[in-house]
């Protein structure tokens, strides 16, 4: 956008100025800047926090997910999470399990990765391989329930869905259907 006053600081992935910005410096850890992390050619599409540790995924090439992991948002170590074709959207460490929903690398699929620690092998867990208007998109676990919501591919004229299991390994059930009127951006418990 042009049209923005000198109040705004436009989020497109370059570094912020210190000097230009000096009360959001101070807000920022030294040291962490977008540069560090776009340089690995990294598309990240989430981060959360678990277990000590700060967590992102990230995509190269739309087709090979990756997990950064860091203990202190300075350092950043990156592990490839499946040699298969996969694009990951969501991460979320519960249950003592960090758990990351995906679409498959043609862009439709549910699928989730599953492991006890970033820094380790991941488990592919198939949801749903056969449809071709959806996509796992967000991912939560509550009250010994876990919730994946499947969003709709663009064009394809689908529903968004809701998949709940009581155990990441177990059947997986459709329970819910929105119609086309209704878009779901977030799955939080």
């Amino acid at each position: 956008r042009t049209d923005l006053s000198e109040d705004w600081l436009l989020c497109n992935g370059d570094p912020f100025n210190s000097v230009a910005y000096p009360d959001l410096a101070t807000q920022v850890k030294s040291g962490v800047s977008s540069v560090q992390i776009s340089t690995m050619g990294l598309y990240i599409r989430d981060i959360t926090y678990g277990n000590g540790l700060w967590v992102a995924v990230a995509n190269y090439q739309s087709t090979q997910p990756y997990v950064l992991v860091s203990r202190d948002r300075l350092s950043w170590t990156a592990y490839r999470m499946s040699e298969n074709s996969l694009y990951a959207n969501q991460i979320v460490y519960r249950d003592s399990k960090w758990v990351c929903v995906c679409k498959n690398g043609s862009g439709y699929g549910v699928y989730l990765l599953v492991s006890d620690s970033p820094t380790t092998a991941w488990t592919q867990i198939n949801v749903d391989t056969t449809s071709t208007t959806i996509y796992g998109s967000g991912i939560d676990y509550g009250n010994g329930t876990w919730c994946i919501y499947a969003a709709p591919v663009s064009g394809s004229g689908a529903y968004s869905q809701l998949f709940v299991s009581e155990t990441l390994g177990g059947t997986w059930t459709k329970t819910q259907s929105w119609g086309s009127s209704y878009s779901v951006y977030a799955l939080k418990f």
